[in-house]
């Protein structure tokens, strides 16, 4: 049975390290093709400098990449629209 490369793994199958990796958000099995290497959130990334080891680049998966975008630009867009409206009221003169 043929099985997309962003699908994880089925509950019985056994990862092999050489062609899977685990997500770092999800913490499901994927093969390599099925994600992208990303960097760490910006909390983190300060650990792996102290450590100083491996990369700070982690795994994950498609989905969650996705979920990841969506969020940011969510986050983003209501930023953006309060300060667009702020800026009108103070325009209008209902805010100093």
């Amino acid at each position: 049975m043929e099985r997309s490369v962003s699908e994880p793994l089925a509950a019985g199958e056994l990862p092999d390290r050489e062609i899977h990796a685990i997500c770092q958000r999800c913490g499901k099995w994927f093969e390599q093709t099925g994600g992208r290497l990303v960097p760490p959130e910006t909390k983190t990334t300060f650990l792996f400098r102290i450590g100083g080891g491996g990369s700070p680049y982690r795994f994950q998966c498609d989905r969650c990449s996705r979920r990841r975008r969506a969020t940011k630009g969510g986050i983003w867009a209501v930023f953006l629209g309060l300060v667009g409206m702020i800026l009108i009221l103070e325009k209008l003169g209902l805010i100093k």
